[in-house]
């Protein structure tokens, strides 16, 4: 009796600390999933070569296994492998493989879509290089008629302050001319003056001259 509590007791540890992982049938196989451990268990369903299978318990020479339909019983480990099935293998290189050539046509798209940004911001360039050279040109236009403006601007500085120098001039002429002017026109008065003045006393002179004339003569 001691012995049989024992026996279970570590059978039931055994399935306690059983980790459930996933093993594969193996190869050309069809194995029987029934619902206990022994043969004399009734058989519930079936398992086939490179089905996936999670193992929830092992006792002995016997797995508890749940099959991908969620149908779980009991099989013999035997008939079970860690090893990827060759079919498993060559597909998951064939969705690798389809993963790579995804990858790589990306690659490509992504490769001409960067050769077409690199003509356009080529093309970019070219056309900037050329506003830069045009804009170059116009600078150096303002430039010259930068400079020129300031040789025309200096000038005509020049030119309106000898014209003011010229306009304070003229008006001295003006009013040395007002002046002379005056002086001649008083130059005349007194020649005109001294004309009649003149005059006078010549007649004076010359009708004292005829009195004495007629006087000796009377006599």
């Amino acid at each position: 009796m001691h012995r049989i509590v024992v026996g279970a007791a570590l059978a039931a540890f055994i399935v306690a600390v059983a980790s459930a992982e996933t093993l594969y049938v193996t190869d050309k196989m069809e194995i029987l999933v029934r619902e206990g451990k022994g043969m004399e268990h009734k058989i519930i369903g079936i398992a086939r070569s490179n089905d996936p299978v999670e193992v929830l318990a092992t006792e002995g020479e016997y797995a508890q296994v749940r099959l991908a339909n969620g149908l779980e019983g009991w099989v013999l480990s035997r008939y079970l492998t860690t090893a990827l099935p060759k079919t498993k293998v060559i597909e998951n290189l064939r969705g690798e493989l389809e993963q790579i050539k995804e990858r790589l046509k990306q690659a490509q798209d992504d490769n001409a879509r960067l050769a077409e940004e690199k003509k356009g911001l080529e093309a970019a360039r070219t056309a900037l290089d050329k506003r830069v050279q045009e804009l170059t040109a116009e600078n150096s236009e303002i430039r010259k008629g930068c400079a020129d403006f300031i040789a025309l601007r200096d000038q005509h500085t020049t030119l309106t302050a000898e014209m003011a120098q010229m306009q304070t001039r003229l008006r001295e002429l003006t009013a040395e001319n007002e002046s002379l002017r005056d002086t001649t026109r008083l130059v005349w008065f007194i020649v005109g003056a001294g004309a009649v003045v003149s005059g006078f006393v010549v007649g004076v002179v010359l009708q004292g001259l005829r009195m004495r004339r007629r006087k000796s003569l009377s006599f």
